[in-house]
C-alpha cells in the first residue's frame, strides 16, 4: 500500500461510512481494484479507529454533556438515552461475534456485494414516503433499530443508511434519527477494532508513516462527511443516495468477473 493508496482508503472509508453508501461495500470493491487482499485487517482497523475519532470529535459536546449528566449528576433522562444505545448495539455485536468467520467469507464475493448494493438502495428510497413526527425513541424503537443494524455486517448495507433509514420509518424525526444512528456508531466501531486486535501483528506489512496517513485521511474527510450527512438528513433528501447505491450496484455486478 502507498501512502497514496492510504490517503484514498482513509477518504473512501470515511465517505461511505457516514453518508449512506456502505464503507465495507465501497473497501471490498477497491481492495480489489487495487489488488489489496482482503486479509489485510489492519488497514481496516486503522481506518475505523479515524472514523471513530472523528464522530468523537464531531460530538465531543454532546458526548461531554452526556456522561457529566449520567455519571456525576445521575439525570436519569441521560442515563436512559445511554441504556438504548447500548440495547441498540448488543444484536450486531452477538451476530458479528458468533458468525465472525462465515461473514468473512462473503466479502470475497462481489456478486454478493452488488446484491447488497441494490437492497440497501431500496431501504433508502422508501425514506421519501415517511412520515416523521416522533422526537423520542423508546426501548423497543431502539432495538428494532438495532436489529436492523445486524444487516450492516453484511458488504455493501450501509450502517448508517440502515439504521436512519429504520428510524425514519419508524416515524421518528430525522435529526434525532441521525444523532441516534452516529451514537450507535461510536461502541460498533470500537468493538469492531477490539476484535481485530491480534491482526495488529501484521502491522510489519505497512510503515507506520502509511497507516498513519490513512488514519488521518479517514478522520479528516470523516467530520465532514458528518456534516454533509446531517444537512442533507435535516433537508429531508435522504432519499437521494438509493441511486447511487443502485448504480454502483449494478457496476459491482459488471464487473465481478474482471
Amino acid at each position: 500500500m502507498t501512502y497514496l493508496e492510504g490517503i484514498l482508503l482513509g477518504f473512501i472509508q470515511a465517505i461511505t461510512e457516514f453518508l449512506p453508501i456502505s464503507s465495507s461495500g465501497h473497501l471490498v470493491l477497491s481492495q480489489k481494484l487495487l489488488g489489496i487482499e482482503s486479509t489485510d485487517l489492519i488497514i481496516e482497523i486503522i481506518l475505523h479507529l479515524g472514523t471513530l475519532l472523528s464522530i468523537i470529535i464531531f460530538f465531543w459536546d454532546d458526548l461531554k454533556t452526556l456522561a457529566v449528566k449520567s455519571i456525576f449528576k445521575k439525570d436519569k433522562s441521560s442515563q436512559i438515552f445511554i441504556a438504548k444505545i447500548l440495547i441498540a448495539t448488543i444484536p450486531a455485536s452477538i451476530i458479528g461475534i458468533l458468525f465472525k468467520d462465515s461473514l468473512t467469507q462473503i466479502f470475497d464475493s462481489l456478486l454478493y456485494v452488488s446484491f447488497f448494493f441494490i437492497i440497501t438502495g431500496i431501504c433508502l428510497f422508501l425514506t421519501r414516503f415517511s412520515k416523521n413526527k416522533i422526537t423520542e425513541i423508546s426501548f423497543v424503537f431502539a432495538l428494532i433499530i438495532g436489529l436492523s443494524q445486524v444487516l450492516a455486517l453484511l458488504p455493501g448495507i450501509s450502517r448508517s443508511g440502515i439504521t436512519i433509514a429504520t428510524a425514519l420509518l419508524l416515524g421518528i424525526k430525522s435529526e434525532d434519527a441521525a444523532r441516534f444512528s452516529f451514537f450507535m456508531a461510536i461502541p460498533v466501531l470500537a468493538g469492531a477494532g477490539l476484535l481485530q486486535v491480534n491482526d495488529l501483528m501484521n502491522i510489519v506489512n505497512y510503515s507506520l508513516l502509511q497507516l498513519f496517513f490513512g488514519f488521518m485521511s479517514s478522520m479528516i474527510f470523516g467530520l465532514i462527511a458528518i456534516k454533509i450527512l446531517f444537512r442533507i438528513v435535516y433537508n429531508n433528501y435522504f432519499w437521494i443516495f438509493s441511486f447511487y447505491c443502485w448504480f454502483i450496484g449494478i457496476v459491482t455486478f459488471l464487473i465481478k468477473d474482471i
